[in-house]
């Protein structure tokens, strides 16, 4: 597997962004054969969001974060070709701005759900970016981090028949501040595994056909809920919570 950093294809259907969402230019990787794309809740990202009188709110935050960071996941996986891999680089605190105003990362606990929906998106792992240093986090942060990667990744594994030869379902991705539903899956043989949860204060209703005339009706909670479908269309809450 060869692969660099930062190094992601980019297609008219599914652009390849930056941190500001800004859509790049059609390219390809080349000879590479891994795209591996920069997943970073970049805290010199928030301030491209926020007026100078506006307050930072971890809300705010996290809203941001999410939404740029399932985009860079999921353009990669969309332009996914044949033998290719999709290894991001993956943090959830990095404080490039050190002043006070804007010291926030992901939160912890939607940080554990990016991952799952990065696998459901056909994510094949995880670089873990645990560099201190200058982007001021502590050692608790970085061991924090990565067993914020690792036990999501084991309970997903669960399903690894999923994960290696399962389809995406879904590349679309909520609006900044708008609290929406976020749903991934994979579909595989006669079955779907569905991950769905929303960033508002109450669950919301998801109505989907996984399978040719075979809709379904799944909850997405706050704090997110696994399902297993048949092509019968009959649904299995397997996994709750972050």
């Amino acid at each position: 597997l060869v692969g660099n950093y930062g190094n992601v294809p980019s297609t008219e259907a599914y652009p390849a962004t930056d941190g500001n969402l800004a859509p790049y230019a059609s390219f390809g990787i080349g000879r590479l054969n891994v795209s591996m794309p920069s997943v970073y809740a970049d805290n010199i990202t928030l301030k491209r969001f926020f007026n100078a009188d506006w307050e930072v709110t971890q809300a705010d935050a996290d809203s941001i974060f999410f939404t740029v960071m399932l985009q860079q996941i999921s353009s990669a996986c969309a332009n996914k070709t044949p033998g290719q891999k999709v290894l991001p680089f993956v943090a959830n605190l990095v404080y490039d701005d050190q002043g006070p105003r804007f010291r926030f990362g992901l939160s912890p606990d939607l940080y554990r759900e990016l991952h799952r929906h990065a696998l459901l998106r056909g994510v094949d792992g995880f670089y873990v970016f645990t560099t201190d240093g200058y982007y001021g986090r502590t050692v608790a942060e970085i061991f924090t981090m990565v067993e914020n990667t690792r036990a999501p990744y084991d309970e997903m594994l669960e399903y690894c028949d999923f994960l290696d030869h399962g389809t995406p379902m879904n590349f679309e991705v909520p609006a900044i501040r708008t609290k929406g539903l976020v749903w991934s899956g994979l579909r595989w043989k006669d079955r779907c595994l569905v991950r769905a949860f929303t960033m508002g204060p109450t669950a919301k209703r998801l109505e989907l056909v996984p399978f040719p005339g075979t809709p379904v009706v799944l909850e997405a909670p706050p704090e997110g809920a696994t399902y297993l479908i048949d092509h019968h269309g009959k649904v299995r809450r397997v996994g709750t919570g972050r």
